[in-house]
């Protein structure tokens, strides 16, 4: 055995000892989310703005930062260019681990879609500047929310028909050229028209939507048909899944009152279709009319638990 002085004795246990330190600091340092995008994203308190209940939904492992900013465009020439006047810099000095971009509604304005066919490059270059981060985060490229006209105008002159049919498609041709994932927020929402009072902007529902919507992405990118029945359904008790009945398209769902339960409509593929909340219980109906035919996967979450239950739309 040998004889250490008392000095180094000391000295190696400060040193394990700051060891330890900076191992517990960095396994409770929480990861970084960056949430891009525009008025959508950004919201008001009021709202509750998807990226903040996002945070809550992923708990202090995550740190979520809103870095939304009203109006701007992903289209470098746009009226309002995120690259000048939104929030990039912020974003990248925040250096996340997580990146969400939903950006490309504002675009379709006119005096910004004339430049359309930039529009594919702009992304790519916005998607090479995140990635040059020492984070190298995992990207998640959004699919825009639907727009309507209210009374046959176009709101701020956002064009919904070109989100649709332009924007997305780009975005999917991006994510598909790079292996990037996406996360649909235009096909969820559909059925959502209610919660946008002005064709454009969700409301508080419509803001909760989105962040279970990511949060999923994020938590479980591959739900599909695979996921089995619950076996804990029957000794859940009454209200774990609601009362379905599928008659053509139409759902009905009947839940138990007092009980609050999400659904969620799922194709094989793990897409998310729609979305729902069901605030406390009772008797709701949902029109499936413009899904595709074949097999979907239903889940419902509430304090209950979760459960999963296949549908065949006819």
């Amino acid at each position: 055995m040998f004889f250490v002085p008392k000095r180094f004795r000391y000295l190696g246990l400060a040193l394990l000892t700051a060891a330890l330190m900076t191992t517990m600091t960095r396994a409770q340092t929480p990861i970084h989310v960056a949430c891009i995008g525009n008025s959508i994203t950004q919201a008001s308190d009021a709202l509750g703005p998807y990226p903040k209940r996002l945070g809550k939904l992923l708990g202090s492992g995550y740190l979520v930062e809103n870095e939304g900013i009203s109006g701007t465009t992903l289209l470098k020439k746009g009226d309002v260019p995120y690259w000048t006047q939104g929030r990039l810099k912020q974003a990248l000095a925040f250096n996340p681990k997580i990146v969400t971009i939903k950006l490309g509604t504002n675009d379709t304005k006119p005096q910004n879609w004339k430049y359309k066919s930039e529009f594919e490059a702009d992304l790519n270059a916005l998607i090479d500047t995140l990635g040059t981060l020492a984070s190298k985060p995992v990207i998640w490229l959004c699919l825009p929310v639907p727009a309507w006209p209210i009374n046959g105008v176009n709101n701020y002159d956002i064009n919904g028909t070109i989100v649709e049919n332009e924007v997305i498609p780009i975005i999917k041709k991006v994510a598909a050229d790079r292996k990037l994932k996406t996360i649909d927020l235009h096909t969820p929402m559909l059925g959502m028209k209610s919660h946008f009072s002005d064709g454009v902007h969700p409301d508080s529902v419509g803001q909760d939507s989105l962040a279970h919507l990511i949060y999923r992405a994020l938590t479980e990118p591959a739900t599909g048909l695979q996921a089995p029945e619950n076996p804990a359904a029957a000794a859940a008790g009454p209200g774990w899944m609601p009362g379905l009945e599928l008659r053509g398209r139409i759902l009905r769902v009947n839940a138990p009152a007092g009980i609050s339960a999400r659904l969620s409509l799922f194709d094989a593929g793990g897409r998310t279709l729609l979305t729902w909340t069901l605030p406390r219980g009772g008797e709701a109906r949902f029109s499936l009319t413009a899904l595709p035919a074949g097999p979907c996967l239903l889940t419902a979450e509430s304090a209950q638990g979760r459960a999963a239950k296949r549908l065949d739309l006819p």
